[in-house]
């Protein structure tokens, strides 16, 4: 097995992205400056360490069968969170602002499809979409374009998940679970609102399962400058 060199553009790429989502991710769940901080570092951490890993254990022997793999689950799991969200989007369509209950505000993340909406949404947030651009950048050609725009697009939609979205929803589930599901006016505004808003994330969301799509068609050519340093001897 041939050891490859890390190239600090994808290392540094995957590191902040998931620097950034963590921090976010930790904000919203700890609800404090300290959750995000050590969100900030685990994913700081664990972006430099995915990309040591990578080039320790994945050599071009594999990196053909780990490439299409991590494109593979990748198509799978953002279909997936496409599709939930835009199931969502019809089912709170079908109800109305006006007549919507906390369990239909929330969609399909209420039921047991919630729990593959968020393993999907986890999975590759924190291990595929990462990997992906690591493994694409060695390959190189338009494979790795399409991967790294798939994933600025997706941390682009996680992050104002973070911000917008995940606060919105636990606020106006609370809401309507304390008014018994009455709906007031400020209410029903801010669920027209997040429903208008939330059609936009779906379409990037769509935007990222495209993307993927088109590189795992992408043939595999590896590209033998891609993975090294400049000025790294040939490995």
């Amino acid at each position: 097995m041939t050891r490859e060199s890390v190239n600090i553009r994808p290392a540094g790429f995957a590191a902040i992205m998931l620097a950034v989502t963590g921090g976010l991710q930790g904000a919203f769940v700890g609800d404090g400056v300290l959750p995000a901080l050590v969100g900030a570092t685990v994913g700081l951490a664990w972006g430099l360490g995915a990309a040591l890993l990578a080039a320790r254990f994945i050599g071009d022997r594999l990196l053909p069968g780990a490439s299409n793999t991590l494109l593979f689950a990748g198509t799978v799991t953002t279909g997936l969170v496409f599709a939930s969200g835009f199931l969502g989007a019809i089912e709170r369509s079908a109800v109305g602002p006006g007549h919507m209950t906390a369990e239909d505000f929330n969609g399909p993340a209420a039921d047991a499809m919630g729990v593959f909406f968020n393993v999907a949404n986890g999975s590759t947030e924190w291990l595929i979409m990462p990997v992906a651009v690591l493994l694409a950048w060695r390959v190189g050609g338009r494979r790795r374009h399409l991967v790294v725009a798939a994933a600025a697009v997706f941390y682009l939609v996680r992050a104002w998940t973070y911000l917008y979205f995940g606060p919105h929803v636990v606020s106006i589930e609370d809401a309507l679970i304390q008014s018994g599901n009455v709906m007031s006016a400020d209410v029903e505004a801010d669920i027209e609102r997040w429903s208008s808003l939330n059609q936009i994330r779906t379409a990037l969301d769509a935007i990222v399962y495209a993307l993927l799509l088109l590189a795992a068609f992408v043939p595999f050519r590896p590209n033998p400058t891609a993975s090294a340093l400049p000025g790294s001897p040939p490995a």
